[in-house]
């Protein structure tokens, strides 16, 4: 990390953070804000910033909770009233899919549990599980029976995928899920793997599997992760996006942080699980900037005193700030983040991204996929939904 000006949160960006927990501030405590004059221009920055970390439900749900009421405008006040609705809506819609798709997976014997969304929303949030927004459903399934849940989902259950048969072998092949499949505006991601091909680190699908709990859903046990599987897969899944691709969004840490003072965590399996898989830098990174973060701007330390120190590496001061190629095929150093880890969090990172990352990863690897390609019998092309063309396309380049 090289040396500057420490950087602070304003007040918009700490209402921010504080709308980011569940949990955290009291209904009653409105200390951090009773400063704050709240007009539409600064609600403007507010949802702005928590619509593309897809935390506006959260944000809706504080805004009562924490009796943000009472300092919002009035055409604010409605929109959070009607959004509240809505968000109810999406989440009955979405929970009724998952019951729906769980029916049929069981009853044709398939080794399955659910990711991500469906559990941190029951578990975390529990009487007010539309709070945690999740747009998408992410399904783990034994690796052998993959190719057949995919094509139920597709052939039985409606779904569509709009990709080639090419690029769906990529895929499959490459990455850790199949390509997304579509039905009525609801996404499903099956999960062969956690980690990508040749990604370095390995997770243990089968272990997981063996390990799933169920949790009742409209009275049908809907399969997922145990409560230290869940916590380790959120690790990963945060180290993944930042770490590996230098995609910084508040929901997940906020999502790390949630869980850990909402549920509790049998430090000791937890522990034993990640050193047994050899994630000990993965998991600690994601731990250590969780609670780096909430306990600089709200003194709460998420993770008990020696969790992280026993997790650490010898060597994680120095890699905890490296800039990685943002691709499964590199993963050495190419920078080092100037930036602390807040402000990477609430600052736009285009510039620095772009400057550091632009050419390892349109120069270097688009090299390595035609390489990839070839081997397996594939022509490249520059349109498939991975490649430098398209992350460029999308302003993530």
């Amino acid at each position: 990390m090289i040396n500057k000006e420490p950087f602070y949160l304003s007040d918009k960006q700490r209402l921010i953070l504080g709308c980011s927990t569940y949990g955290l501030i009291p209904p009653s405590s409105k200390d951090i804000f009773e400063d704050i004059e709240i007009s539409n221009l600064y609600l403007d920055y507010v949802t702005d910033f928590l619509y593309k970390n897809k935390m506006t439900n959260l944000f809706v749900f504080n805004c009562e909770s924490m009796g943000l009421f009472d300092i919002l405008p009035d055409n604010f006040r409605q929109f959070v009233i009607s959004s509240k609705e809505e968000m109810i809506t999406n989440y009955i819609r979405i929970n009724k899919e998952i019951v729906r798709v769980t029916e049929k997976c069981i009853n044709m014997g398939f080794d399955i549990a659910f990711l991500k969304g469906i559990s941190i929303s029951e578990l975390v949030y529990k009487d007010n599980p539309w709070a945690r927004y999740f747009g998408d459903i992410d399904l783990l399934v034994n690796e052998r029976q993959a190719d057949s849940l995919f094509n139920l989902l597709v052939d039985e259950l409606g779904y569509k995928c709009d990709v080639c048969e090419q690029e769906k072998y990529i895929y499959k092949t490459m990455f850790q899920h199949y390509a997304p499949i579509n039905k009525d505006g609801i996404w499903v991601e099956i999960h062969q793997r956690i980690t990508q091909k040749d990604d370095g680190y390995s997770i243990d699908t089968k272990k997981l599997l063996d390990e799933k709990v169920t949790m009742d859903i409209d009275g049908v046990k809907i399969p997922v992760l145990s409560v230290e599987n869940i916590l380790l897969n959120q690790c990963y899944h945060m180290f993944q996006h930042e770490y590996r691709e230098t995609r910084y969004m508040l929901k997940l840490p906020a999502d790390i942080f949630n869980f850990l003072i909402n549920q509790k965590i049998d430090w000791a399996r937890f522990i034993g699980i990640v050193k047994d898989m050899g994630l000990e830098f993965p998991v600690c990174y994601s731990l250590y900037n969780t609670n780096w973060l909430y306990y600089k701007y709200f003194g709460v330390n998420a993770v008990p005193d020696g969790i992280i120190e026993s997790l650490k590496p010898e060597d994680f001061e120095l890699r905890k700030d490296y800039i990685v190629s943002r691709h499964l095929f590199t993963n050495g150093p190419i920078g080092v983040w100037e930036e602390e880890y807040d402000e990477r969090i609430f600052t736009d990172l285009k510039v620095t991204r772009n400057k550091l990352c632009k050419y390892a990863f349109i120069h270097f690897t688009e090299e390595a996929w035609k390489n990839e390609c070839k081997r397996y019998g594939i022509d490249y092309k520059d349109v498939y939904t991975f490649t430098p063309k398209i992350w460029v396309d999308l302003g993530r380049l």
